[in-house]
């Protein structure tokens, strides 16, 4: 896991990385680095997807679909969660 990721990817690339909760991300427009499209926080684990949070730009008009699809094979190319699961 890392303190201060950074990823950058070309369209239709994607990129992956670990991190801590309450982690702060600012995903910006590459290559310029001064436009800040938006801001998310982590703060809690996604069980539901295995620990794996996805945040995709795509065109409004993308086909819904085709961005399920392109999700699927994004999680499937992705390593494994390697942390302890939490206690219940």
């Amino acid at each position: 896991e890392h303190f201060r990721p950074s990823v950058s990817c070309q369209a239709g690339e994607h990129a992956w990385c670990e991190t801590y909760l309450n982690q702060t991300f600012v995903v910006r427009a590459y290559p310029q680095q001064q436009f800040a499209l938006c801001g998310i926080k982590i703060t809690g684990r996604p069980y539901d997807t295995s620990g794996k949070l996805l945040v995709l730009l795509t065109p409004k008009s993308m086909d819904i679909s085709a961005l399920l699809l392109w999700c699927r094979k994004i999680l499937a190319l992705l390593p494994e969660d390697s942390r302890e699961p939490p206690e219940q």
